[in-house]
């Protein structure tokens, strides 16, 4: 008897161990699908297609000054749970989906963007959410070691969008004041639990595009 409850706790033991492992390979191949999807579509709207001029002087064309590129214009047209690109941050090593909508669903795959908050590369403030924990919700377990200046990438089509990190704060969950909307700056708000465990804060990652 003692024997089966050695075997049984050993067996459960080994269980809650690959959990975190199993959660992972799960991310990652259920990632792997959606950005593949993603990329055959970015492949099919590159076709050439018929151009329209709508300011021209002589034989040039002048774009209008407040004209967004389109991947932009893509982007806004996106639903939850839609690709919208990438997010990386070399110095913690992420590279991650960036997913329209913060629902559980989309969280388990990659980070979210939150919605009526700024595009990647607009004026105004980007935020986005991850997870923070050791078993489907990874993807950001490291942003506690983001230092100032560092890079965090977001790409979107064939745009990329540079941000240098200004800022690091723990704050309170009832704090909204980072989800405000600057008009005079181009900002990037990560948001994540701290700690990992028992989420009683929110630590937070600002940084600003780099022109």
């Amino acid at each position: 008897m003692r024997r089966q409850i050695g075997q049984l706790m050993m067996a459960l033991g080994i269980g809650i161990l690959l959990i975190p492992i199993l959660g992972s390979l799960y991310t990652y191949y259920e990632g792997k699908k959606l950005y593949e999807a993603y990329l055959q579509e970015l492949q099919q709207e590159s076709l050439p297609t018929e151009k329209i001029e709508s300011d021209t002087i002589g034989q040039g064309i002048i774009p209008s000054e407040d004209e967004k590129p389109k991947e932009i214009e893509k982007v806004q047209d996106r639903e939850e749970g839609d690709i919208l690109g990438r997010i990386k941050i070399p110095q913690i090593k992420v590279d991650l989906l960036l997913i329209e909508g913060v629902g559980k669903k989309t969280l388990e795959l990659g980070a979210g963007h939150m919605k009526g908050t700024a595009l990647p590369g607009e004026i105004g403030n980007c935020a986005l959410a991850g997870h923070r924990n050791y078993t489907f919700g990874q993807i950001f377990n490291r942003l506690n070691e983001v230092k100032l200046g560092d890079e965090i990438f977001l790409e979107v089509g064939e745009e990329r969008y540079t941000y240098k990190v200004s800022a690091v704060n723990i704050i309170n969950p009832e704090d909204l004041s980072i989800l405000e909307q600057p008009k005079d700056k181009k900002k990037v708000t990560l948001i994540t639990c701290h700690p990992i465990y028992r989420a009683t804060h929110r630590l937070i990652v600002i940084g600003e595009l780099v022109e």
